[in-house]
């Protein structure tokens, strides 16, 4: 899959309406967590993938979250989303991760930004920004 690196009107509300229901939410990563994350989006090790934590080699971006922390996620590498969970929490529940704060909410916002093609990049600045 190729990253479109799009500036029209659609593609700009999409991602500021994201950055608004972010800082809305309220949440804020563990630094050091976070700063992990940041990095391994920025290193260009990984693959962007649609749909699924882990396909064919590729991810996305929470995809990223869980090879980089594994101990946070019960997934199987090739679940489609929504069917993955944090541990302790339902991806239908609005509840969270006690240690992390990582709720269904954030992960809905950044999984619709991946599954948009927002770049990896992108989907940083957004995390570095809002949470």
């Amino acid at each position: 899959m190729t990253k479109i690196a799009r500036k029209d009107k659609q593609f700009e509300c999409a991602v500021s309406t994201s950055v608004e229901m972010l800082n809305s939410f309220g949440v804020e990563l563990y630094p050091e967590v976070k700063q992990k994350w940041l990095k391994a989006l920025r290193s260009g090790r990984y693959e962007q993938a649609n749909g699924a934590l882990e396909e064919d080699g590729k991810n996305c971006c929470l995809g990223v979250l869980a090879c980089e922390e594994p101990e946070l996620f019960d997934k199987d590498p090739y679940s489609y989303l929504p069917d993955f969970t944090f541990k302790g929490t339902d991806w239908q529940n609005e509840g969270f991760l006690p240690e992390f704060y990582m709720d269904a909410r954030v992960q809905n916002v950044l999984s619709d930004l991946n599954d948009r093609d927002v770049s990896f990049e992108t989907i940083a600045n957004i995390i570095e920004e809002c949470l």
